[in-house]
Formats: C-alpha cells, structure tokens, sequence
C-alpha cells in the first residue's frame, strides 16, 4: 500500500482526488493509499466525483477512530470539517445536464400544430379510463 503525491493536482488524477479531499500527507490522520484512490478513480471516472467519494471515504474513517487520551482527535469537528469540504467540492464539480432521449418538447409540439400529419386513432394518458 502507497502513499504518494506530488504536489500538483493538474498533474493527474490521483493528485487531484489527494488535494481535493485534504489528503495530501502520509503522516495525516486520515489518509486514502494510492490503491483506494486508484479505485475510486475506476468507480468514479470524473475526478470531482471521486473527490467526493473519497472525502466520503475519510468520513467513515473519521466515524471509526476510538476516541480516549488526550491525543484523540474530536471525531465530531474532524466530520464538521469533511462535510464542509465535501459541500465545497460538490459545488465545484461541473453540472451536466440528464437526458434519457426521446422526443424534444419543439419537435413534439411542432407535430401536434402539423396540420397534414394524420391524427392517432388513441392516446395515452391518465384520464383515459373513465
């Protein structure tokens, strides 16, 4: 299992999965390996997507940490903290529009006023069973 990142999250997607989601130290607290990002990557082609995936990731690390000691972290702040970047990195992600095909609203509407097109003998709707 590795750790590596180079510092530049132009340079690839691993790179820019790590500084998107805060993990850019082995030495952190919460920390992905390289093969975990690697699969993120695979499961969630768009990087912003796998950013999200993998802050989601050091959430549910975040959940697991036994807390006792004065060195354990405040699980509560660390999940604050990680749903904040996870807002932020959501509303960076670019929005595409859903199309599931079909007709266009013109090209419908275009029909229904086409005066030389001949009518259906039936329709579907919801009020046709009366």
């Amino acid at each position: 299992m590795t750790f590596t990142y180079g510092g530049d999250p132009s340079a690839n997607n691993r790179d820019f999965v790590r500084f998107k989601s805060g993990d850019t130290t082995d030495r952190a607290l919460l920390t992905h390996t390289d093969e975990e990002i690697a699969g993120l990557l695979v499961l969630y082609p768009e990087k912003h997507a796998a950013a999200e995936a993998a802050i989601l990731g050091l959430m549910g690390k975040a959940a697991r940490i036994v807390s006792g000691g004065s060195q354990s972290p405040d699980r509560g702040s660390l999940i604050n903290q990680l749903k904040m970047l996870l807002e932020l990195v959501s509303s960076e992600a670019p929005v595409t529009e859903a199309t599931a095909g079909g007709v266009e609203l013109a090209d419908k509407e275009a029909q229904e006023d086409d005066d030389t097109l001949v009518p259906q003998p039936f329709s579907v709707g919801q009020d046709d069973i009366q």
